[in-house]
């Protein structure tokens, strides 16, 4: 049975009695650590990185950054090389983000190429937002109330030291969230630490990021957009296997967002007779 036929065999089983939810949202878990080995496209959940709150029982599907490494290489495709390195996961979905776009798209591919003006500032189309990050909970708890230094490197556990090691001119990330897929490039990284603990350590931050729009490399440099057909072209199986990882977090999130109302609700109900 192929993987996706598994996953439709779970969703299928999610509507049927709420007492075997339990069972479907473990197996649902069994798939997903199946498919998230190290160093693997599959690892779309970010496992190696802290990508929720301590007390986190939200079911949201979460915003990913994945990275390739890009090798330049003129073509009438104009796609390329992209080789995937990881996944990145946003630790807390941005409130909201801006996307801007100027009427020019002109580039000089040969400076590029030769890394003389890797962040070039032309009217290309970006997208600024800004990520937050956050391990106040977790370091109150392993610390015993915060009565000793713990050895949790703010940076390290979240992907801030990533955003900052991928501005590169050969490297490439995908911002996926929902339906949003936006091939880009880092241009400017940010951040501001908020919170620290009583003997310095950074606790929270907000990053400041600007993503700058791929281009294709076409021989005409035609205004053509970046599409699903093209992602499918440069992105390969991987493309295809980030979309399966999407379709697939929907259906767990929705056994257990399910499992949580089941749970939740009769207990509100007996509070508010009680």
């Amino acid at each position: 049975m192929s993987f996706w036929d598994t996953a439709s065999s779970i969703a299928g089983a999610a509507k049927g009695k709420l007492g075997s939810a339990k069972k479907v949202l473990t197996a649902a878990k069994g798939i997903k650590n199946t498919l998230t080995g190290k160093g693997s496209i599959l690892n779309s959940m970010g496992m190696a990185y802290r990508n929720s709150l301590f007390y986190d029982f939200s079911s949201i599907i979460r915003a990913k950054i994945y990275v390739f490494n890009y090798k330049y290489q003129e073509s009438d495709t104009g796609y390329g090389t992209f080789t995937f390195i990881e996944t990145l996961p946003v630790q807390l979905n941005p409130e909201s983000y801006k996307r801007k776009k100027g009427g020019s798209w002109g580039i000089d591919t040969e400076e590029i190429m030769n890394e003389k003006t890797p962040y070039k500032d032309d009217d290309k189309e970006h997208m600024d937002l800004e990520l937050k990050f956050n391990i106040v909970d977790e370091y109150k708890i392993s610390t015993v109330g915060s009565t000793s230094p713990a050895p949790i490197n703010l940076d390290e556990v979240t992907i801030i030291s990533k955003l900052y090691e991928y501005r590169s001119s050969d490297k490439r990330v995908l911002f996926k969230w929902g339906p949003l897929a936006f091939l880009s490039y880092i241009s400017h990284v940010d951040c501001t630490y908020d919170s620290f603990s009583p003997f310095g350590e950074p606790l929270s931050a907000t990053v400041s990021l600007t993503l700058k729009k791929h281009k294709r490399n076409l021989l005409s440099k035609a205004n053509i957009d970046i599409d699903d057909k093209y992602l499918s072209g440069a992105l390969g199986t991987d493309w295809a296997l980030i979309q399966t990882m999407d379709k697939a977090e929907s259906i767990y999130e929705s056994i257990k967002l399910n499992i949580e109302s089941s749970e939740t609700l009769p207990n509100i109900s007996r509070r508010i007779k009680d």
